[in-house]
């Protein structure tokens, strides 16, 4: 369910909450169903994802996903985390996850340490004293809730690092009102100092995109509260794309070239005030055939100097009877770019999960060790919506998961 709305200073379509999530307006993240996104090929041979001699690779051994190591600055971690036990409850995941590795990935139980005006992200707007479990930085995508009734049912000592909205450019004009979407979610959490993560989606052709228009709408919006704003322009392109024939969903279509998304948003990059307006690119993982990290930095990344921070959408799920791990899900993302701050844009667990499942995630995401994989990680979003699956962790019917893994965790900079 959707309104037209005039917003940022252009014709978009905006979400009425409660309805279909504005990003999947029907069915759910199919698209994730396919392990070929990690370097995998249909018959689970092994694939390089990295050229010889540029950057590391996650190698996946023999087509077993539990033999896979992330080779990162020159250090091989461990095989992946199969097994998660919540430091509060002490639960260990359900039988209907397969756990294959002893090794874990475990939240801190030490105490809290004063934030660090050095803190990671700070040069992209990110408080210091944002909530930061284990160091990681942590957000919400809200389902129609107040962010801050969210962050303040699971810790209310911190505010939220980053909060997230959806919009769509249907006109390359319409320059009215330019407040439209600064609703009380997004004031509110611009007054406690949370950023502002914007996901735009154009659903004109790429090259009608007016950076003009986009920048204008950008400063109206910085104007009337928030900081700092991530700009996630034409999110999911990859999947968005007219041209990819897996997403089956005609209502959310991206029109045109790599070079046309290129060019747009080289353009809007440099229009925009990149003090204030971070340009946040993200994807979703590779899920075709033949398709690595680096066929995707090839065909839809526009340039380093013209991104500030780089992401995937990506979900936590069950592949060959195993869990997705942050390792071999951002491994060689993140060794792709080791120059450029990365963060999960949007996550969670694929169709809601269990209780089990979301705590498993969730220790993932936030775990100190994500550092070891993926030094320049700055934080995730999670994605708190009932949609295809009850993906919530705060204000969901399985209670407040968030709180009960985290409560005993160290918050810090």
């Amino acid at each position: 369910m959707k309104t037209c709305v005039a917003v940022f200073g252009l014709a978009l379509v905006a979400p009425i909450y409660g309805g279909a999530h504005p990003q999947h307006w029907s069915g759910g993240h199919h698209r994730f169903h396919n392990p070929s996104r990690y370097g995998l090929t249909a018959s689970g041979s092994v694939v390089s994802s990295a050229p010889t001699g540029t950057v590391p690779a996650v190698v996946v051994g023999g087509g077993i996903w539990n033999s896979s190591a992330v080779i990162a600055g020159g250090t091989a971690y461990p095989s992946s985390v199969h097994n998660f036990t919540s430091p509060k409850s002490n639960v260990t995941a359900s039988a209907s996850i397969t756990s294959s590795s002893s090794a874990s990935i475990s939240t801190s139980s030490s105490a809290s340490s004063s934030p660090s005006s050095s803190a990671p992200g700070s040069d992209l707007g990110l408080l210091a004293e944002c909530y930061r479990p284990n160091g990681v930085p942590m957000g919400w995508l809200p389902d129609g809730v107040d962010i801050m009734t969210i962050q303040n049912k699971v810790d209310p000592s911190y505010p939220p690092c980053t909060y997230g909205n959806y919009a769509q450019i249907t006109s390359t004009s319409s320059m009215t009102g330019p407040n439209a979407q600064m609703d009380s979610q997004s004031t509110n959490s611009s007054t406690q100092g949370a950023i502002y993560t914007i996901a735009l989606q154009p659903l004109i052709p790429f090259s009608e995109v007016s950076a003009s228009a986009v920048a204008t709408s950008m400063n109206e919006i910085l104007a009337d509260g928030p900081e700092v704003i991530w700009l996630r322009l034409a999110h999911e392109m990859n999947w968005y794309i007219d041209t990819n024939t897996i997403n089956t969903d005609p209502s959310v279509r991206y029109h045109g070239t790599t070079a046309e998304f290129k060019a747009m948003w080289q353009a809007v990059a440099t229009a925009v005030d990149r003090s204030r307006v971070k340009m946040f690119w993200s994807a979703v993982p590779p899920f075709a055939p033949g398709d690595t990290v680096e066929t995707l930095n090839t065909e839809w990344f526009p340039g380093s100097e013209y991104v500030d921070i780089v992401g995937l959408d990506a979900y936590g799920e069950i592949l060959s009877g195993e869990q997705t791990t942050f390792e071999t899900l951002m491994g060689a993302f993140c060794a792709l770019y080791p120059d450029i701050p990365v963060a999960l844009a949007e996550t969670g667990w694929l169709n809601g999960g269990t209780v089990e499942e979301k705590e498993y995630w969730l220790g993932q995401v936030s775990a100190k060790e994500t550092l070891d994989v993926c030094p320049q990680y700055i934080g995730f979003s999670w994605f708190e919506y009932d949609k295809d699956g009850d993906y919530r962790i705060v204000m969901g019917d399985d209670g407040n998961i968030a709180k009960s893994i985290l409560a005993d965790v160290a918050v810090s900079s």
